[in-house]
């Protein structure tokens, strides 16, 4: 969960960027994300109409741009500042720089572009009037400079006197050793040549950090080689584009990134992403582990059916992809699955849909976690519930519990059910003579001798005290139920071994029938408490509720 948290932080951070940055398909035909600075370069107020609306290729100025882009990220894995033409949705064509990468096991590029339309429309000013691009040019709060092909400053802004630190008059033809430190200045006097001296028109650009009076900052300087109408080299143009806060915000990512990509590799969660038909894009290896497989990549490879490879049920992720769709996010959905082994097992699962043109289900992300010990620990407390602790049979609410079940088949079945009340006799006495101890190992003997009598579809319960009733399912009749009961009533009334002495107990019995004296939990413990009372009162030890004129009586025994 800190994982999908972290990936949460990152998206907000993007948001912020002034930097248009973006998300795509592997082979850039579909924007995955997009943060608001890259919609509204694009033309869009909301990145999520752009998400449905737009499609990468309808914005590119030169449609083959993109295939370019995306064969050079396939054999380098990363372009920096490309660049490219963009027509944004009003119809208006825009110059912009491309960082990007790609990340072929995840499924997508990533990348930043910054628009440098400005930049490029300062540079075809520069063939205007000295007056008139002297004032234009000091508007622009990016530096600007001319040299001529000695590598002297012929023209520049104020931008570029304010970076420098100095006034425009004196650094006017002077070139970069008269103002820079030696290391730097053969640094750019080297990259000056190259451009002055190729054969042609030529344009270059490189990332650098540069000194200046508010210390050192990056910067990304754009240079044009510059000839006359007759082919005369006249000099180079430059712009200095600070970055250093693109580069901040880029570093900020790839450190995110990384972050990201740490608790990905070493969460203790399974973390995943799968397509909308079932094939895993990604798993990381504690997802691996989990589910039985060598490895992250070979489980990706190894599933080719998430539904009936991973799922108990394979209709539970039908049930998990309709609830995606519905909620767009959801948490704690609880599902059996099974290993690679087929064994079986819990899970939670955590997830939320990635969706496409027209709001179709792409992608699911998600967490998974093992809550098998959960799952166990919540049945051996319902267990603990429905079961007396002293004598390991049921209590009065597992009673309860299971006869309301009975009651529910019998009245569709039609079967008849048997209850018996029992009160024993004596118990008192033996507990206060010989204390608790002999008491309660005297009233767990008596559970094991009711229950080793029972038959699995029947069920003894300890109602309290040294009261006890039972349950008999699908008993022939009123001679049935009697049978069973003088044979538990021998059974009980037999002596037990107390450890320090030997014991004797009476028991008192009263019985009623389903649907004889009642269909109702209710109706059928009252009939029986009272058939009990009537057995102590009377002595007679069993005594079998009044049965009503209108049932004959079917002798017959239990199945």
């Amino acid at each position: 969960m800190q994982a999908w948290l972290e990936a949460r932080e990152l998206r907000s951070l993007m948001d912020l960027a002034q930097v248009a940055i973006f998300r795509s398909s592997l082979d850039g035909t579909r924007f995955l994300y997009l943060n608001k600075a890259c919609a509204e370069r694009l033309g869009y107020d909301d990145p999520e109409q752009l998400l449905q609306d737009g499609q990468p290729a309808s914005f590119y100025s030169d449609p083959s741009v993109r295939k370019q882009i995306v064969e050079l990220l396939q054999t380098n894995g990363r372009i920096d500042n490309f660049e490219l033409e963009f027509t944004a949705r009003d119809g208006r064509s825009r110059q912009a720089l491309m960082t990007a990468t790609v990340h072929t096991e995840d499924g997508y590029i990533q990348g930043a572009v910054m628009d440098i339309t400005q930049g490029k429309e300062a540079e075809r000013q520069l063939r205007h009037s000295h007056t008139f691009l002297q004032t234009l040019l000091d508007a622009l709060p990016t530096p600007i400079f001319f040299k001529d092909p000695a590598g002297r400053y012929q023209l520049l802004n104020k931008a570029f006197e304010t970076q420098l630190g100095q006034k425009g008059q004196e650094l006017l033809g002077k070139s970069v050793f008269d103002i820079a430190p030696r290391h730097l200045a053969e640094k750019y006097h080297d990259m000056d040549r190259a451009l002055l001296e190729s054969h042609g028109p030529a344009i270059q650009q490189y990332e650098y950090s540069i000194q200046t009076n508010e210390g050192l900052r990056e910067v990304m300087f754009s240079k044009e080689s510059m000839f006359d109408e007759n082919g005369t080299l006249l000099g180079l143009a430059g712009v200095i584009m600070d970055i250093t806060d693109r580069k901040r915000i880029e570093n900020s990512l790839r450190r995110a990134e990384e972050r990201y990509r740490a608790l990905y590799m070493n969460a203790a969660e399974g973390i995943f992403t799968a397509t909308a038909d079932d094939k895993f894009i990604g798993v990381n290896p504690a997802m691996a582990r989990m589910f039985g497989y060598d490895s992250a990549p070979g489980m990706t490879y190894q599933v080719t059916s998430i539904a009936t490879q991973l799922f108990a049920d394979p209709e539970q992720l039908e049930i998990l992809k309709k609830r995606i769709i519905s909620e767009r996010v959801v948490n704690g959905f609880e599902a059996q699955v099974q290993r690679q082994d087929g064994e079986v097992f819990w899970v939670g699962i955590s997830a939320r849909g990635v969706f496409g043109i027209g709001d179709r289900l792409e992608r699911l992300e998600g967490l998974i976690m093992d809550i098998s010990a959960q799952k166990q620990a919540e049945e051996q407390l319902a267990l603990m519930v429905i079961t007396d602790p002293l004598t390991a049979i049921a209590n009065r609410i597992g009673f309860n519990k299971r006869l309301e079940e009975m009651l529910q088949q019998a009245n569709r079945s039609g079967c008849q059910i048997g209850l018996l009340f029992i009160d024993l006799d004596g118990f008192k006495p033996i507990n206060d003579s010989y204390g608790h101890q002999v008491g309660d190992y005297l009233l767990q003997q008596v559970s094991r001798r009711l229950d080793r009598r029972l038959r699995s579809s029947d069920i003894a319960a300890r109602m309290g005290g040294d009261e006890f009733a039972v349950l008999l399912w699908d008993v022939s009749g009123p001679a049935a139920v009697e049978r069973i009961s003088r044979e538990l009533l021998a059974h009980l009334l037999s002596p037990y071994d107390c450890q320090i002495t030997e014991c004797s107990i009476g028991a008192s019995i009263g019985a009623s029938l389903y649907p004889h004296h009642g269909t109702t939990a209710s109706e059928l413990l009252s009939a029986a408490d009272s058939a009990m009372y009537e057995a102590k009162r009377s002595g007679s030890q069993l005594c079998f509720a009044p049965l009503p004129e209108k049932h004959a009586e079917h002798d017959g025994q239990a199945e």
